[in-house]
């Protein structure tokens, strides 16, 4: 049986930058290196744009604990500088549809992580649903905390 519920996760952080500047810095996947949580080796192994447009494909190397998984994502959604979407092609998820949202708040920049999902291993992956929420959780909490630093370093 194949399960086809899908999960949301989603978090925001605003940051004093230039919208423009921000949607860009997330348009060069070279950026991801720099944002990436320690333990976690993110090498680009392929990218056919640089700097990425609607239908961009992006092949993602990830490492951690010696285990290396390739992730192939596509640029579904290319609007400058408010949004960009990528979804799995080929990798870790059954599905993932990763929304890059930004906006302006308060003379500021929010900037949304928006990702819907279905884990892996089907019913295991569903039981394991709150460890990934956790996953993530840390995840997107290092990489908000990384490009607020870069953007934020000569305030």
């Amino acid at each position: 049986m194949q399960l086809t519920e899908k999960y949301l996760f989603e978090k925001s952080i605003l940051i004093d930058c230039e919208i423009e500047e921000l949607f860009n810095f997330h348009c060069d996947t070279n950026n991801l290196p720099k944002i990436s949580p320690p333990g976690i080796k993110a090498e680009i192994i392929f990218m056919s744009d640089k700097p990425l447009k609607l239908n961009s494909e992006i092949t993602i190397r990830l490492s951690k604990f010696f285990i290396h998984k390739d992730w192939q994502i596509k640029i579904k959604n290319y609007e400058f500088p408010h949004l960009i979407s990528d979804y799995q092609v080929k990798g870790l998820f059954n599905y993932w549809h990763h929304y890059h949202i930004f906006e302006f708040v308060d003379q500021k920049v929010k900037m949304t992580d928006k990702v819907e999902y279905i884990p892996p291993f089907g019913i295991i992956g569903r039981l394991l649903n709150s460890l990934i929420k956790l996953q993530l959780n840390s995840m997107f909490n290092f990489r908000h905390k990384m490009t607020k630093k870069i953007f934020e370093v000569n305030l």
